[in-house]
């Protein structure tokens, strides 16, 4: 009798700390998009993501960790009646790949862009033009936004190389959360 309710509270716990874990990470399912740069240090490379973010974001310094290479923008809101309104920020952050030795990999130690978009939305007609922040509800990643960072990155960093500007390849970007590539 004290096995069988000691594991229902066991479960209970667990089933607990699962739904606390879910509402936690509200926007936990992403994928980083990569850009690996071998022959810039990684202090050229941080200025060179501020000034792409700050191409479509303005950065939020309380959320900007120098030491750790990684900021968070600010939401970039489009804010519309009858529940059409979008919200974006994008998360940067940079690091060194230190799987295995560089013999055995080639991306080991190399600087790499690490950043994604994320969007939100609330589609509640009766909401107000200031929604709160418990109305938003999740929206996966923009892709043309992240299209248009690395489009920003590569310039940038091909302005930091000295090479001639050049028309980046079309990259295709799936979205894990809602399973579509854009």
């Amino acid at each position: 009798m004290r096995i069988v309710q000691s594991l229902r509270r066991a479960l209970a716990c667990f089933a607990l700390l699962v739904t606390l874990g879910a509402a936690s990470c509200a926007s936990g399912l992403h994928e980083d998009r990569e850009l690996a740069v071998d022959d810039l240090p990684i202090d050229i490379l941080w200025s060179i993501c501020l000034d792409a973010a700050q191409t479509e974001f303005r950065i939020d310094p309380a959320q900007m960790d120098i030491g750790k290479r990684s900021f968070v923008t600010r939401w970039r809101k489009d804010v519309r009646p009858l529940g059409m309104g979008v919200r974006r920020r994008a998360q940067f952050r940079i690091e060194r790949r230190t799987e295995g030795s560089r013999e055995h990999n080639p991306e080991a130690g190399v600087p790499t862009i690490l950043y994604w978009v994320e969007r939100q939305r609330y589609g509640d007609m009766s909401t107000p033009l200031e929604p709160k922040e418990d109305e938003w509800d999740d929206a996966g990643q923009d892709g043309e936004v992240e299209r248009r960072l690395y489009r920003h990155l590569t310039i940038r960093i091909d302005q930091a190389r000295g090479v001639a500007l050049r028309k980046p390849e079309r990259i295709d970007l799936g979205d894990p959360l809602r399973g579509k590539t854009r």
